[in-house]
């Protein structure tokens, strides 16, 4: 019930992304953590132990991101605080959410307060201390819910960039909803309605709080479209347009209205984009996906599967590398630069730990790279390498296509070891500069830079550089900026599939007329969320 109040409020949670960037995915990601282990979870036995274990360990396995890599570490202490036990009372209850938070705590290398991390350690704290004094869940519950609010707002006095952005912590928030469902459950109230409102600070603009495999099949989407006038593009919403466009995003199309609902059944490889196009227009009354590879696959007989499997599997080699990419253009140039497998993902779509094993198990190596080119995706990618007990894995720690890439391309094949090899790769990866381009979502303020909604804002090594008007004034500003602090010599941009033809002309003559010493190059990246990903060597 926790994961089914965090869904019906994952888009609030999404919009506490301190950046104002199409790419606040911490609900989504711990949604789906959550929701696919519960489903998955088909426990025999009825003991709080059994069920929480059963829980905890398929969280390993779907976690997303780095909240939801936190999230099934809260969940793995949880179950162990539960251990051995057959039903569980209140103050076993609250002295296993110490355990779970301990153990969320010891999932960070660097743990930061004003975090997710600060509101489980004192809610649990808190629960420790009071349980003595309730008589029943519905009393700790309401306790919980009370410190988890008054912890979450304190999260911008803890952590400066919370305050500047005028948010809460978003991972936090996804607490609270979670044990906010709890207590729905045991008040008979129904989830998803009267949630209770996370206040963020008056200055804040958000206002009042809103795989992975190589698919064969694609998705099975069906949703319900409410049109809402709320949304800008409302008006220009056209039955027989839609249909057309949402026919070239996929096949086995169904789509049919009543009044200002409006039906769709779609099987497409790029479920995001059916949701993104959509979402002008309205919300989802009614969503479900399923992936139709994994349906197809466990419609085969076992030892089929062995002998597929078996017949598949690449010749042996000493080194393999994955890498999480995001864009067909991104994609091909990886796998021009020798990558064995690739994971689609990045910003808004996370790799779950299971993901990466799915991918481990299509190698045959003794050791394998990943590059998860994401700060975002580098704890799932450790959760599942610490998992994955048939090859030995490392992950190099990039946090961008451009590491990524650079470091792949110096891999060298004869290395007479992997721990020359990984410095061989982390050198490189070291020497790249990345910064991205991309369109702000709302208004906004940070380090003094002032943004309005619309504007297209460069971001250098996780900080906004500028704010211009257009996308190619962006980039030549920042690239300005990395020339003049650095002795880079070598600029790559990686254009994506919203930026214009126009737009990255314009700054191939910029380059041209003012840093024509620099080796420019403009490559096709094909990624969605950003105009431009640019390296600089």
């Amino acid at each position: 019930m926790g994961g089914a109040n965090l869904k019906a409020n994952v888009k609030t949670v999404n919009e506490l992304n301190v950046f104002p960037v199409p790419d606040g995915d911490t609900g989504t990601n711990m949604t789906m953590t959550l929701e696919q282990a519960a489903v998955a979870v088909q426990c025999e036995q009825n003991s709080v132990s059994a069920v929480s274990q059963a829980l905890a360990h398929k969280m390993l396995y779907t976690a997303r991101g780095n909240s939801g890599v936190i999230l099934s570490q809260f969940f793995k202490g949880l179950a162990s605080g539960l251990e051995g036990l057959e039903t569980c009372g209140v103050q076993q209850f609250a002295c296993a959410l110490v355990r779970a938070s301990e153990s969320a705590y010891s999932a960070v290398s660097n743990p930061v307060e004003g975090t997710i991390l600060t509101v489980a350690r004192e809610i649990a704290e808190f629960a420790q201390i009071r349980s003595s004094s309730c008589a029943s869940f519905e009393e700790l519950l309401e306790l919980i819910l009370q410190k988890a609010h008054e912890s979450l707002i304190k999260t911008p006095e803890l952590l400066p960039v919370l305050k500047d952005a005028g948010v809460v912590d978003s991972g936090g928030a996804g607490l609270f909803y979670i044990f906010e469902g709890m207590q729905k459950y045991l008040l008979g109230r129904p989830i998803g309605s009267g949630s209770a409102s996370v206040a963020v600070p008056a200055n804040s603009p958000a206002g009042a709080f809103d795989e992975n495999s190589e698919l064969e099949y694609g998705y099975c989407t069906e949703f319900v479209l409410q049109l809402l006038k709320s949304k800008p593009m409302r008006e220009q919403f056209d039955f027989e347009k839609a249909k057309a466009h949402l026919s070239r995003l996929g096949d086995s199309l169904d789509m049919f209205a009543e009044g200002t609902a409006v039906k769709i059944h779609i099987h497409t490889k790029t479920p995001a984009n059916v949701i993104e196009y959509c979402q002008q227009f309205g919300e989802f009354a009614t969503f479900k996906m399923e992936n139709m590879t994994v349906q197809h696959t466990q419609t085969h007989i076992a030892n089929n599967f062995a002998e597929e499997y078996v017949s598949n599997m690449p010749p042996h080699k000493k080194y393999a590398y994955v890498a999480v990419v995001l864009g067909d253009g991104m994609e091909n140039l990886y796998v021009s630069a020798g990558v064995d497998q690739i994971v689609r993902g990045g910003q808004t779509m996370n790799p779950s730990a299971m993901d990466f094993v799915k991918v481990f198990d299509k190698i045959n190596a003794d050791h394998i790279i990943v590059l998860p080119n994401n700060s975002n995706v580098i704890m799932a990618a450790v959760q599942a390498a610490e998992c994955y007990e048939k090859a030995d894995v490392r992950v190099l720690r990039t946090t961008s296509m451009c590491q990524g890439y650079s470091a792949l391309v110096l891999a060298d094949p004869n290395a007479p070891d992997i721990e020359t090899q990984l410095s061989i790769m982390e050198d490189s990866a070291r020497q790249v500069v990345s910064a991205e381009v991309t369109q702000a979502i709302r208004d906004s303020e940070i380090n003094g830079i002032k943004i309005q909604k619309g504007d297209y804002i460069a971001i250098c090594d996780h900080e906004i550089v500028c704010s211009e008007k257009t996308p190619d004034k962006a980039a030549e500003s920042l690239i300005d900026k990395v020339l003049a602090e650095t002795d880079k010599d070598v600029v790559t941009v990686f254009y994506g599939k919203k930026a214009s033809v126009n737009a990255y002309t314009k700054l191939s003559d910029y380059m041209l007329s003012n840093h024509r010493s620099v080796d420019f190059g403009v490559v096709y990246g094909g990624q969605e969320t950003y105009e431009y990903i640019i390296s600089l060597e």
